[in-house]
Order: C-alpha cells, then sequence, then structure tokens
C-alpha cells in the first residue's frame, strides 16, 4: 500500500488551524481548586465560548461534584456536557446522576427568570375578546384578559438591547406557537425597505423551520421584495401533544419541564407590578 508523506504534514496543519479557532481548558479533580473557581467565576477560555462542552472523562463518583461546581461558577450556561461512560455505578446512580445534570439546566431556567426586569404598565397590552362575558360562568363586568402582548428585556450583557415580545390569547386568527427572530437591519440599503430579515420557528401544530429575507426584484430597478424558504417542514403527523407529553414525563419522573419552586417565585415578581387592573382591558372581534 502506498503511504503520501503529505498526509501527516497536512493533518498537523489542520489540527493546529483547528485549535487556534477555539479553546482548551483542563480542569482538576482537586475539590479546594474547583470550589476557588466556582467563586471566581467562569475561566477565562470558557468565558468567551458561546456554547462551550464540557468533557468529563472523570470517575462517576465525580459527576455530581463537577457538574454542580459547572453550575455555580455560571460555566454551564448555554454549555454541553459530555458524560463519559459508564454513566453511573449502578442502575440507582444512574437515575441519581441523571437527576443532577437535569437540575442544572433547570438552575439555568431561574437564572433567566432573575434577570428578566419586571415588568411595568407600559410594557403589555390586555385584551378581551367581545362575546367573552357572555360565556358560562364568567361574570358580566369580568376584566379578566383573554389576549396579552407584552415586552421583556433581559438584564444580562449576552441580550442588552435586545427585546423580547410575547403574544398569547384565544380567539385569534391562527392557531401556533411561533419564535420570530428578526435580524438587525443593515445602517445603509436601498433594498432592504420595509421589514427586516428573521428566522421564523414554528413548534406546532406544524414543525416549520424558515428564513425570510428581501431579495432584488427581476429587472434593473434596485428594488427589493420580500421572500420566505422554508427550510424544515413538517405537517401535523403523530407527535404526542403538550399534555401527553407532560403527563408522560410526570409518570417517568422527568421533572426537566416542570416549574421549580424558586422558578415560580421569580417570574411571579416579573408580572407583580401589572397584576390586577393596572393597565384596561380593551376589546377585539374574534378572529381578529
Amino acid at each position: 500500500v502506498g503511504h503520501d508523506r503529505g498526509v501527516g504534514a497536512r493533518d498537523r496543519e489542520a489540527a493546529a488551524q483547528q485549535a487556534a479557532a477555539r479553546g482548551f481548558e483542563h480542569g482538576g479533580l482537586d475539590l479546594g481548586m474547583a470550589q476557588h473557581r466556582a467563586r471566581a467565576g467562569r475561566p477565562r477560555v470558557v468565558a468567551g465560548a458561546q456554547r462551550p462542552v464540557h468533557y468529563l472523562a472523570i470517575p462517576p463518583s465525580m459527576f455530581p461534584v463537577v457538574i454542580n461546581h459547572l453550575g455555580d461558577s455560571g460555566c454551564a450556561q448555554n454549555a454541553r456536557i459530555i458524560v463519559e461512560k459508564p454513566f453511573g455505578r449502578d442502575l440507582a446512580s444512574a437515575r441519581q446522576l441523571n437527576e443532577t445534570i437535569h437540575e442544572a439546566i433547570r438552575d439555568e431556567v431561574v437564572k433567566v427568570f432573575r434577570q428578566i426586569r419586571p415588568l411595568a404598565p407600559a410594557d403589555i397590552i390586555r385584551g378581551q375578546f367581545r362575546g367573552y362575558r357572555r360565556e358560562a360562568g364568567v361574570a358580566a363586568d369580568s376584566s379578566v384578559e383573554t389576549f396579552a402582548a407584552m415586552r421583556l428585556d433581559i438584564d444580562s450583557w449576552r441580550w442588552e438591547g435586545v427585546p423580547f415580545f410575547i403574544r398569547t390569547g384565544k380567539m385569534l386568527p391562527v392557531t401556533a406557537t411561533e419564535v420570530m427572530v428578526t435580524l438587525k437591519r443593515p445602517p445603509m440599503t436601498r433594498m432592504a425597505a420595509g421589514t427586516g430579515n428573521y428566522f421564523r420557528l414554528r413548534l406546532g401544530p406544524q414543525v416549520t423551520l424558515a428564513l425570510g429575507a428581501m431579495v432584488k426584484k427581476p429587472g434593473e430597478a434596485m428594488v427589493g421584495e420580500p421572500t420566505e424558504l422554508s427550510l424544515v417542514h413538517h405537517p401535523v403527523g403523530d407527535e404526542m401533544s403538550a399534555y401527553e407529553r407532560l403527563l408522560g414525563d410526570a409518570v417517568a419522573g422527568d421533572a426537566t419541564l416542570f416549574a421549580r419552586q424558586d422558578a415560580v417565585e421569580n417570574a411571579w415578581k416579573v408580572v407583580e407590578n401589572i397584576l390586577g387592573d393596572a393597565t384596561p382591558v380593551h376589546s377585539y372581534d374574534p378572529g381578529s
């Protein structure tokens, strides 16, 4: 079999380029050092990473300790944790380790709630569809909203200046769970007048991943028109409904999708200022 002497050199060069584009932080198993790092915050390499990966090639007995320290130091934020086999020492320890990992994930959810700025009356619009007060069991003078639109701001360096708009309600023209990520418009442009580019992620009832952009119309004029490229589209199939998944997780003892008490309390702190009649309720027509 022939041998290409240049292959090894090319591999080393490619490896060097990959290493230069990535950061690596070696961690030991000394508990004192781990506690020190937890107090000191994220290491330099991890602090600049968008999606750090923590590869735990350590004894199974150390998994819970290291994972808890990763959460305490903030290193688990947007991170992926890879656990080297064996996953635990037996069935009971494997289940305990799985619970520890899920707890670290849920800790990150609580951190986000703590960083959400409390809502003010100017941040929310409430609505009630016409005919709601004629529903069985509804008071004739009810001010309960059937629609809400709000703006949330997260006080963190990562989301500084990025508003989150949430809209939900009953008797709307479309029933869907959808996330729209609107990209910032370029400072100077001729073709992108109007709506900016965006990513659209519809999570239900259909599953769709789409990219919206302004493209130049055919012809000599520098005029753009909006278009959408559907990257993924799955019609309604045999997927479990939200309640099926929730009840299934409850039976299985998987608490990942359930709210923890501190998460519930911090969520209430976000909306505390706009409860009751802090804002007026506007009427809207069903299907509008």
